[in-house]
């Protein structure tokens, strides 16, 4: 309950205020951004505090409320996971469900690849890197290929 909804108030927060139209400004293009009297640096860096500090409350919650002590792989790997969530999503909120979903299957399944398909564990990795590869490259294209000009 808590994880909804801190996601809803994020959400939220980065699309009915200030500071989340300034920080997509930033994102979108950092030197009109300081045309414009936003300073890229200090946004980027109050992201990142809200994000640390979002992070820090998930891992407290997490070891108070799941394990119940300290461990030391106490993670899982769920931040790695969230970057690769966060790089397709690129500024689109909306698609965050579906992709947490895809990764939740492909992470839940690969228990099943030795077992049923006699394929390495790891293959759901590959997989989920493949995909961040092939996102970055089709963003990549389309920047590169992009004309000024062109009314998009």
């Amino acid at each position: 309950m808590v994880r909804e909804s801190l996601c809803l108030a994020v959400a939220l927060l980065l699309r009915y205020t200030r500071w989340g139209l300034t920080l997509r400004a930033v994102g979108q293009n950092p030197e009109a951004a300081l045309l414009f009297g936003v300073h890229p640096n200090r946004r980027a860096l109050e992201a990142m505090a809200v994000c640390g500090a979002l992070a820090g409350l998930a891992g407290a919650l997490q070891v108070v409320g799941v394990y119940h002590r300290l461990l030391p792989a106490v993670s899982s790997n769920y931040g790695y996971t969230a970057l690769l969530v966060t790089m397709p999503a690129s500024l689109r909120p909306q698609l965050i469900p579906a992709i947490c979903l895809f990764f939740a299957l492909l992470n839940v399944n690969s228990i099943q690849l030795p077992l049923q398909l006699k394929l390495d564990s790891s293959l759901s990795g590959v997989i989920q890197g493949v995909l961040v590869l092939a996102v970055f490259l089709v963003q990549g294209l389309d920047e590169r290929f992009h004309t000024p000009g062109s009314g998009r």
